[in-house]
């Protein structure tokens, strides 16, 4: 199973790293969110790489692994009109409360 909101391909820096080690994937399955993966895996025999913030949950098992595959940058971007609208600068203002390490400077 694999997350993947908008990729058509599925192919992604998993897929070299299962390479290095002599191994690829097969993927049976798409799902457009995180939120949505443990229910389609407790309901099939697939795996999945899923963030820690998904635990606990009751349908899922997480499994330790000696070495994980390369991580990615999750970022928020939008279009210049977007700058004066008041739900977006309120949604960009609760992003930045909560990650205020991650802020960028080019904001």
């Amino acid at each position: 199973m694999i997350v993947s909101p908008t990729r058509a391909n599925l192919i992604g820096s998993a897929d070299d790293w299962f390479a290095s080690k002599g191994y690829s994937r097969n993927i049976v399955m798409s799902v457009p969110s995180f939120a949505a993966a443990p229910a389609c895996i407790a309901s099939t025999d697939c795996i999945a790489f899923l963030p820690s913030r998904i635990l606990p949950n009751p349908l899922v098992r997480p499994i330790q692994l000696d070495d994980s595959p390369p991580s990615f940058d999750v970022i928020a971007a939008w279009h210049l009109r977007s700058n004066q609208d008041p739900l977006h600068k309120w949604i960009l203002s609760l992003l930045q409360q909560e990650f205020p390490a991650q802020q960028s400077a080019n904001q």
